[in-house]
């Protein structure tokens, strides 16, 4: 076998070894956006979840305030005192505000935990557009490596004619 052919077939496998690892890279990068786009639709999941554990947890909370009211109402009344009027009505006013205020906390908690799991899912949608990016441009990538390759092995070989070896 000549020293030709041996570049030749140097030049041709570097050339297809390189254009391998771009369609490899390529395709890692389709895998981890596939991945990224399931771990999004989890994280919107786990919003829409969170938010309906946040609705459910208001109406448990007022079913309990409910109940705590109603017994403060008929420990007044069986102690005979009027809750409509001086320190019994500022007491319930107290309960009442309070009431108003978990249930906004309750909310707004809700409202976060999703707010932060949407964020989380556009996150990973954009870490899987990158990764798609980023194979597709090594396996770009990989054809000029491929074609420098061959131009290397050309030029080997015309040196290897005009000057009879290496």
């Amino acid at each position: 076998m000549g020293i030709e052919t041996i570049l030749i077939a140097s030049a041709v496998t570097g050339a297809v070894a390189s254009v391998q690892a771009g369609q490899a890279a390529e395709s890692a990068g389709k895998y981890q956006q596939t991945i990224a786009e399931q771990n999004a639709a989890t994280y919107e999941q786990k919003a829409e979840r969170s938010k309906e554990i946040g609705e459910r947890n208001v109406k448990l909370f007022n079913k309990d305030f409910e109940k705590t009211f109603a017994s403060v109402e008929r420990a007044y009344a069986f102690s005979g005192v009027d809750p409509s009027r001086g320190t019994p009505l500022a007491v319930m006013e107290d309960y009442l505000t309070e009431a108003a205020i978990e249930r906004q906390n309750i909310e707004y908690n809700a409202s976060i935990e999703a707010g932060d799991y949407r964020e989380a899912a556009v996150i990973s949608r954009m870490e899987g557009g990158l990764a798609r990016y980023t194979g597709r441009q090594r396996a770009i990538g990989s054809y000029f490596q491929a074609g420098s390759t061959l131009l290397g092995g050309a030029s080997d070989i015309a040196y290897t004619r005009k000057y009879g070896g290496l």
